[in-house]
């Protein structure tokens, strides 16, 4: 999920304090406390630390120094911190993250690195990559897994992109144990499930540590068992951090039996993943997305402007598909007002997805009545509009 960017912060007020420094650091708070080549941190009182540095420096190890002609893609790469590391090491990295203000800030930040040459940034969500055919050498999955509604069809999307090893991060269950006899397995011994040791993954109903976008939560049992059956061999590295490199001898279900499966969410039919493809297809996934984002903003401009010229107070009715954004109090409205808007509600989300607006609705009744007390607010009213 996107989040609005902040205001323009410099390094002493952009929520983790500078060390005292006056140097810039704009785009809003960040996540990746990069050392810039200047001296200046982008994060330097982070609460994990000097993060993700140590994670880095756990797995630096387990990737080749030299990395000259190799592809590299880095999935949710957030400010760049290790497609950095990996430019560093001679790669060309592919960078995608759905959030334009992480990628805002890592464009910045390579230009400080003088990397702009050595990395290419894509705004795309990872299953933007099942219409991808480029292949890899490397890819990092850090940090992602846990965050997505389908973490399963995302790992299926990925595994095929893969030619020569991935690091795989995920939060987990606390714990190692492996329950290791889970193939003889039928209904009359079906409690066997709740085993210690069981390949299982925690739902979230709520939120995980403040975060609506924390699903799911799998022991490691399970993301060995899900690596596995995503056709690669997979070696722990420790905490919560795996290797992986594909296994020819053990194919991915999602390239077998589930094949169709796959194709059908997908979309291709008949289709293959290929391994030999080309930067261009980044640019026709790339183009689709931006034709998407300018039909988005068009809309948003839209309502947005009926709001202001309406003193923001637009009623908001969800029924069962359809969102009707009907202005309230508009007697001077004509047919040609359009005082009557339909999107569909998954679009009115995307749409808003930066939380800009705020709003209050009633669920239509199953006999179709309403009751229209929703409103528009901004976020600085959002309290007051809670408590009425």
């Amino acid at each position: 999920m996107c989040e609005r960017p902040d205001p323009p912060a410099t390094a002493t007020n952009n929520g983790f304090t500078n060390n005292g420094t006056e140097e810039t650091v704009p785009l809003g708070r960040w996540f990746h406390n990069l050392h810039l080549p200047d001296g200046t941190q982008t994060a330097p009182n982070h609460p994990f630390g000097d993060f993700p540095a140590y994670k880095w420096a756990h797995l630096a190890d387990h990737i080749p120094r030299d990395l000259t002609g190799w592809r590299a893609l880095d999935i949710g790469c957030n400010a760049g911190f290790y497609t950095f590391e990996l430019a560093k090491r001679g790669a060309h990295v592919t960078a995608i993250d759905a959030d334009a203000r992480y990628l805002a800030q890592a464009k910045w930040a390579a230009a400080r690195f003088h990397l702009e040459e050595s990395v290419t940034f894509r705004q795309m969500q990872v299953y933007d990559l099942a219409h991808v055919q480029t292949t890899f050498d490397l890819v990092l999955f850090m940090g992602v897994f846990y965050h997505l509604r389908y973490p399963t069809l995302a790992l299926d999307i990925v595994a095929p992109r893969l030619s020569r090893m991935m690091i795989f991060q995920t939060l987990t269950v606390p714990g190692t144990a492996v329950y290791e006899h889970t193939g003889k397995l039928d209904f009359s011994n079906r409690a066997l499930l709740g085993t210690r040791g069981w390949p299982s993954m925690a739902y979230i109903e709520g939120e995980f540590a403040g975060d609506p976008t924390n699903w799911w939560v799998p022991n490691h049992a399970c993301v060995e068992a899900l690596l596995r059956t995503s056709g690669l061999r997979v070696t722990s590295l420790g905490h919560e951090m795996y290797l992986c490199t594909p296994d020819p001898e053990h194919p991915a279900v999602a390239a077998t039996w589930a094949a169709g499966e796959l194709r059908a969410i997908i979309g291709q039919r008949g289709s293959t993943f290929s391994r030999n493809g080309h930067e261009e297809e980044f640019t026709m996934a790339n183009n689709a997305k931006t034709e998407q984002d300018t039909k988005m903003t068009t809309e948003r401009s839209k309502i947005q402007q009926w709001v202001q010229e309406r003193d923001g107070v637009p009623a908001v009715v969800k029924g069962t598909e359809i969102l009707r954004i009907d202005f309230l109090d508009d007697e001077d409205a004509s047919d040609e007002d359009e005082s009557l808007k339909e999107i569909s509600w998954n679009e009115f989300f995307r749409i808003f997805d930066d939380r800009e607006l705020v709003f209050l609705y009633q669920e239509e009744t199953s006999e179709g009545d309403v009751s229209r007390f929703s409103k528009f607010v901004s976020e600085k009213t959002a309290q007051e509009a809670a408590q009425e």
